[in-house]
């Protein structure tokens, strides 16, 4: 069986340029979503509202964007 690890991230959403931004815990990374239909998903995936990312959330990479060898589409 494969373990899995799983990645502490940081993220809010702007409101000012509407994008939500993801910064990955231990290596200070940081990738923005802009694409409305990749911040709802996003959301979905973390279990939450777009109102409650305006201020700094803290959850888990679980779409995996932080340790993914290959990209299911551009971040």
């Amino acid at each position: 069986m494969k373990e899995v690890l799983i990645m502490s991230i940081r993220y809010w959403y702007d409101q000012t340029n509407q994008k939500l931004i993801v910064q990955h815990c231990a290596s200070r990374k940081t990738k923005v979503i802009k694409s409305p239909v990749k911040i709802d998903r996003f959301c979905k995936a973390q279990g939450i509202t777009l109102d409650e990312c305006k201020q700094v959330q803290s959850g888990e990479d679980r779409l995996g964007m932080f340790n993914r060898p290959w990209k299911l589409w551009k971040w």
